[in-house]
């Protein structure tokens, strides 16, 4: 009786030890496309990941921002990104993100959500060309500096807000460039934009607020630009009494 009983036991033991090394072994080398589930979740299709290598735990792959009305396979590069991913308790799913050896975010999962902390990233506007049609339509170019402490990103709210610092913009549909510098805040639970110029020697001042679905902005030429501009402030509508101009960017 006693040696049936330790048979079945060793038996048990053998059958359990092999199921837990099968999903170890399973969980370890998870492959990095299943990052791109999340992703295309919490960005609504407009991120995804190509070029993909290493593993969920630890790889590195192409961050590309996509337009809802094209192909997956279309796209604009953004950068090339590392994550390294853990889990843990208060945390259950903590990813940092790397570009080269420089940290540029802390995406985490906890009991309120998804949470973004530490975002600090560069790009050219070029590169965030498929998320608008605004810079497709004036063929803006430029640089951006995206900042934000902390998002979190829940089934029933967003909070949090997000700074672009916009450098030396310009239009290809201006004779006279760059247009001057500006600073967004996108307020992702509210969906408001507030826009100031921030730079000195600005040729197009913008100022106002709006939101994500509706932004009218005040805008007004440097006088002594004013003759060089003609062409581009006939795409600006009728002006104010007080010579600026209602921008409707969307």
């Amino acid at each position: 009786m006693d040696n049936r009983l330790l048979s079945k036991t060793s038996k048990y033991l053998i059958i359990t030890s092999f199921v837990l090394v099968f999903l170890g072994t399973l969980i370890v080398n998870t492959p990095a496309w299943v990052l791109n589930i999340p992703l295309t979740k919490y960005t609504q299709g407009k991120l995804r990941l190509y070029n993909l290598t290493g593993s969920f735990w630890n790889g590195s792959g192409l961050l590309v921002a996509l337009n809802k009305k094209s192909q997956q396979t279309d796209g604009s590069p953004l950068i090339s990104l590392k994550w390294q991913v853990s889990l843990g308790v208060s945390k259950y799913i903590n990813v940092k993100l790397n570009l080269g050896t420089r940290d540029i975010a802390n995406i985490y999962l906890n009991n309120k959500g998804l949470n973004v902390d530490n975002l600090d990233l560069s790009l050219s506007v070029i590169q965030v060309s498929q998320l608008s049609d605004v810079i497709t339509d004036l063929k803006l170019s430029g640089n951006l500096q995206i900042n934000t402490k902390h998002l979190l990103i829940a089934k029933t709210q967003k909070t949090g807000i997000i700074y672009i610092n916009a450098h030396d913009i310009s239009s290809g549909v201006s004779p006279v460039n760059p247009l001057g510098s500006y600073k967004v805040a996108l307020d992702i639970g509210t969906n408001l934009i507030n826009v100031n110029t921030i730079s000195d020697d600005t040729i197009l001042s913008l100022n106002g607020n709006g939101s994500t679905s509706a932004l009218t902005l005040k805008a007004a030429i440097d006088p002594s630009k004013t003759e060089q501009m003609k062409t581009f402030i006939t795409l600006m509508g009728v002006p104010n009494a007080d010579g600026t101009f209602n921008l409707k960017l969307f």
